[in-house]
């Protein structure tokens, strides 16, 4: 009877150990919650991308166009409605992510890149091109066992020009 009980004793830590390390984050789950992010930019699903963010989320950009930088720091509601509004004033919007980089510690990753966008406007009926390249720099967290972005900083360079 002794001997059973050490043995479930042992295969209780054991168990507990591997929840311990079923928290971590690993880079297959980056992998996969970033193509989903991807998914939903480039099909414009601001409700999508709403549920990939934290509710408390921190997400910041410094935009640099026509020689001044402009910062604005906002909430993940205030994100996703600038987003509705944006997606829905511009046509022929391209998005893809390059020369991503992927550092896991933990429950958490640290996720840069370099994002691309492009697409067109109608100002004063001429129609514009607007491109940018952005350096992101993403903090995914493990939260309640799902990942979820926390932070976001993107320094972005934005050139306008007429069509």
């Amino acid at each position: 009877m002794k001997k059973i009980t050490k043995l479930i004793t042992l295969f209780i830590f054991i168990m507990s150990l591997s929840s311990v390390y079923a928290s971590d984050i690993t880079n297959q789950d980056i992998m996969s919650f970033i193509k989903t992010i991807d998914e939903a930019i480039v099909e414009k699903d601001a409700d999508k991308l709403s549920s990939l963010i934290s509710d408390d989320a921190i997400l910041k950009m410094n935009m640099t166009m026509g020689g001044g930088t402009e910062s604005l720091t906002s909430s993940k509601d205030e994100y996703i409605l600038m987003l509705k509004e944006g997606w829905g004033m511009f046509e022929n919007y391209k998005y893809s992510r390059s020369e991503l980089k992927i550092n896991i510690h933990g429950d958490s990753a640290t996720v840069n890149a370099i994002i691309n966008e492009s697409m067109t406007m109608n100002a004063q009926g001429q129609t514009m091109l607007m491109s940018g390249k952005t350096n992101e720099k993403v903090i995914i967290k493990l939260i309640n066992g799902a990942p979820l972005i926390t932070d976001l900083v993107g320094d972005s360079i934005m050139e306008i020009s007429p069509l």
